[in-house]
């Protein structure tokens, strides 16, 4: 058994030549020792490396290959030999000294100028030889010749130097006309194909949307009929008669046309103002009894419009801003938008202290309250929670009216504005009547 192997060293500074060389082996998966070595570099003799290799060295040797040169030590050799490279390491030579640095420079300037002064001294020579030479005379032809000849091989060693970078430009120009025209053959390409590819598409989607067309109108068509149909059943439930041009009536019930005309008989009790049914007309003892029956059927109809409206709501799929809750003739709205309580000269009336806050849709004389004009002079009578609850009402109307508009249109643009006049907005009944004809028309 023979093993050979090579191990490479780290590197080691030229003033280290004493090291240690430790050889591990494995048995059992467990590690040994099998040799040491302690080497002094400076001991180390060169080997040609045309000798027999394997019968030079003496069993369990040692060798290093160093710049492709092998060495190794003269006691684990079978004969001797001579190094022929003896490692002589040269002494130290010694720091310079001032004077020595001093005469480096001056030498080192003297050489300059000895340069210097040898180039001008050609030139001189050149130009005294040229000045000498007759090129009239025939014994100085060859000269000439020679000159001559000189010139024509520097003149073709540049020709054919240009040629070459000519080759090498005409290479380069014709790969970048070769890219060029395969770049351009690509896009030609590219193109013819994506362009069959977006027409295809074009028609395919043209052929969708007609067909998304036909099937929207089918939709449209059949909206219009469950619209008109269910409406015609609420119609028939919940009628809304015309008094005259501006005033309604619901299941029998007149409704005040404005919020005005509302607050005037809930307020002061307004004698002008009437408020008539289809079922009877009693005959009351004092102002007090009539004024408690008129704000007792004002309540009455709001209640109604509110399941009227929720109604209408649920079969047009309507959500309202503000939720609405029936509770007989004393249906409230909620606020869940407002962060803090929307009405600014009034103390919070719920009681909650939730983010929530309920307002009647029902007029209670108990509630109303005197409040200051902001001139700080006049005082009038307020209730502030019901107004305010009125007029989330008549919000809800108008969300109303634009997404019943966007279903029958079909357009989704929903423009009340185009379709109801501003000033009708808070007379109720006058735009729920324009709702269901609006629906069964």
């Amino acid at each position: 058994m023979n093993p050979q192997f090579e191990i490479n060293l780290p590197y080691v500074p030229p003033n280290i030549y004493k090291c240690v060389i430790k050889l591990w082996c494995q048995t059992n998966s467990d590690w040994k020792l099998l040799c040491l070595y302690k080497l002094n570099l400076r001991k180390m003799i060169s080997v040609d490396n045309d000798l027999e290799i394997l019968d030079l060295y003496k069993t369990n040797t040692l060798s290093l290959q160093l710049n492709d040169q092998w060495f190794t030590f003269q006691d684990m050799l079978n004969k001797s030999i001579v190094d022929k490279n003896p490692n002589v390491l040269p002494q130290p030579i010694q720091s310079y000294t001032f004077d020595s640095i001093r005469c480096l420079n001056n030498l080192s300037n003297s050489l300059q100028e000895l340069a210097i002064s040898k180039h001008n001294l050609m030139q001189q020579i050149k130009l005294y030889i040229g000045n000498l030479q007759d090129y009239k005379n025939i014994n100085n032809i060859n000269v000439v010749l020679n000159k001559l000849q000189f010139q024509v091989h520097k003149l073709k060693h540049d020709v054919n130097k240009l040629t070459l970078q000519n080759e090498q430009l005409n290479n380069k120009i014709y790969n970048i006309k070769q890219k060029i025209n395969d770049l351009h053959n690509i896009i030609e390409s590219f193109n013819t194909n994506t362009k069959e590819i977006i027409e295809n598409k074009l028609e395919l989607y043209d052929t969708e949307i007609q067909n998304m067309q036909v099937l929207q109108l089918s939709l449209q068509q059949q909206l219009n009929k469950y619209l008109k149909t269910n409406m015609k059943s609420i119609e028939f439930v919940f009628p809304i008669d015309n008094i005259d041009s501006t005033k309604f009536s619901i299941l029998g019930f007149q409704f005040p046309q404005d919020h005005q005309e509302l607050l005037a008989i809930c307020y002061y009790n307004k004698s002008s103002i009437e408020l008539k049914n289809s079922y009877y007309q009693p005959e009351f003892d004092s102002e007090t009894q009539w004024h408690n029956f008129k704000t007792q059927q004002i309540n009455a109809a709001l209640s109604i419009i509110v399941q009227l409206m929720v109604l209408i709501a649920d079969i047009t799929n309507t959500d309202y801003k503000y939720k609405m809750v029936l509770q007989g003739n004393q249906s409230y709205i909620v606020d869940e938008i407002s962060k803090d309580y929307p009405i600014t000269k009034k103390t919070l009336g719920n009681g909650n202290g939730t983010s929530s806050y309920r307002f009647p849709l029902y007029y209670d004389s108990t509630t109303n309250e005197k409040v200051i004009m902001s001139s700080g002079n006049q005082s009038m009578i307020m209730n502030q929670e019901f107004e305010y609850g009125l007029k989330l009402l008549n919000k809800n109307l108008v969300i109303l009216i634009d997404k019943i508009q966007s279903l029958m249109i079909g357009d989704g643009s929903g423009n009340y504005d185009s379709h109801v006049p501003i000033e009708c907005l808070d007379n109720i009944l006058w735009n729920l009547k324009y709702l269901e004809l609006f629906m069964t028309v």
